[in-house]
């Protein structure tokens, strides 16, 4: 009997897309960058809570009638989407949007096949960010300050979507937004000089440079990711789009001097 080739499925794509930002490299890295933790101890007994709490929410996540996590993430990266789209709509031909619909979609029936966990109330989250009339800036320009300000603003709603529906995670959970503070406190500082020309420090170049590299990979493989889930994907007037974030993505993190 033929082996089957094996297809990555959506929920694991868009548990790569949310890894991309929350992951230990990146968290690692913002420690050594913020000066808060001088010693080898500290820096790995900080990465001890953020473990804790990543493996209480891909645990508690997966229990359960429903795949809680599955849910979170799908809704998650639609609004990561829905965010973006006006940023990047004057970058774009027509035809991109079909498979951008497509793309969005596949995430919403990802979520409908699983079906809405029971609720709780949400808690709120609000991150350092800088607000730009965005609409000035040059096209690319508008891209790249798109990519920083759904970073942040998308990982807001998914802090508030895990309280909502996988509330067991929120005790261990001030550990985790205090680094993301930190990290997102830095990336907004290189914003700051990047857009309103006030100072950055080196840390906050290095910290900017590497989410924009996250960034980069996550749109580097999408189009080859979501042509395994579904082929209509593949079409070059979607794939040709995504290309062009992905490479304002990479120049936006190699015009950072440090």
């Amino acid at each position: 009997m033929a082996s089957r080739l094996p297809i990555p499925n959506l929920a694991a794509i868009h548990t790569i897309f949310t890894a991309r930002m929350y992951n230990w490299d990146m968290m690692l890295i913002y420690r050594a960058l913020s000066g808060k933790y001088s010693t080898y101890f500290s820096l790995m007994f900080a990465g001890a809570g953020v473990n804790f709490y990543h493996d209480l929410v891909t645990t508690s996540g997966a229990i359960g009638p429903f795949s809680r996590l599955q849910y979170v993430g799908s809704k998650y990266h639609v609004s990561y989407l829905d965010i973006l789209k006006p940023y990047i709509e004057g970058k774009m031909q027509s035809e991109f949007w079909e498979g951008w619909e497509a793309y969005r979609q596949l995430l919403l029936s990802d979520a409908e096949s699983v079906g809405e966990p029971l609720r709780f109330p949400p808690l709120s989250f609000a991150f350092p960010k800088v607000d730009l009339a965005w609409q000035q800036l040059p096209a690319s320009e508008r891209v790249l300050y798109g990519l920083y300000i759904d970073d942040i603003v998308s990982f807001e709603i998914l802090m508030s979507l895990l309280t909502e529906y996988i509330p067991e995670t929120i005790p261990s959970m001030p550990t985790v937004v205090n680094e993301l503070e930190g990290m997102f406190q830095l990336y907004t500082e290189w914003a700051n000089g990047r857009w309103l020309g006030k100072p950055a420090s080196g840390s906050a170049k290095i910290m900017a440079k590497t989410i924009l590299i996250a960034d980069y990979r996550w749109y580097f493989l999408l189009g080859d990711l979501l042509a395994q889930v579904k082929p209509e994907l593949a079409e070059p007037s979607f794939t040709n789009g995504i290309a062009k974030i992905a490479e304002i993505c990479r120049s936006g993190a190699e015009s950072i001097r440090v």
